[in-house]
């Protein structure tokens, strides 16, 4: 059991045939790394998604002030491979050690031919290794730049399997207003282009 960090990014989990019934969270930082994956064209902010006719279906795995466990990740995984889904990104993760509970709901995912994607982590070129991207059979997605230069703060190691854009990515404001976009940065926003083409 073990805190996670990143509590600005939720899970999210690719082309589900169902929507969950869980209630959405009241704020929620999921709406930038959807429309990296599902942005329409023609919206005004200058942003289309990779797979804009992807259904999407938003996991919550942190509590109202932020907070989340391991635990709390190996469920969201456990539940989004029971509803169907076809593939996983997990825009989150921790620096350290891996966690047994993760690496088996990962491994399940896997065994029933649900991809799991995962941001590799945003601390740069000393970083210790990233979970849960480092987990066998996960691909690790680091960041880079518009000029194809890996982020300064894009984790990298053995662990990295590819890298997608990270840096000013254009993405819908969580409090969005039409005809006004946003730029992020961060693996957790070339994440969830990689699980688009894996999709």
């Amino acid at each position: 059991y073990r805190s996670v960090d990143s509590p600005m990014i939720l899970m999210l989990f690719l082309l589900a045939p169902t929507v969950p019934s869980e209630p959405r969270p009241k704020k929620t930082a999921c709406v930038p790394v959807a429309g990296t994956v599902n942005a329409v064209t023609g919206n005004g902010v200058e942003l289309a998604g990779t797979a804009p006719a992807a259904r999407l279906m938003p996991v919550r795995i942190y509590d109202d002030l932020g907070a989340a466990t391991t635990i709390d990740m190996a469920n969201g995984v456990l539940w989004a491979v029971a509803k169907g889904a076809t593939v996983i990104n997990i825009s989150s993760g921790w620096n350290g050690d891996p966690d047994l509970v993760v690496e088996a709901a990962i491994q399940w995912a896997l065994l029933n031919d649900v991809p799991v994607v995962a941001s590799a982590g945003n601390g740069g070129v000393a970083a210790p290794v990233n979970y849960p991207a480092a987990i066998d059979g996960v691909i690790a997605v680091g960041a880079v730049d518009w000029t194809r230069t890996v982020a300064t703060f894009s984790s990298r190691g053995w662990w990295v399997d590819v890298v997608a854009a990270g840096v000013g990515v254009p993405v819908l404001c969580a409090a969005w207003v039409p005809g006004q976009g946003c730029s992020s940065s961060g693996t957790s926003f070339a994440s969830p282009q990689v699980a688009a083409v894996v999709a």
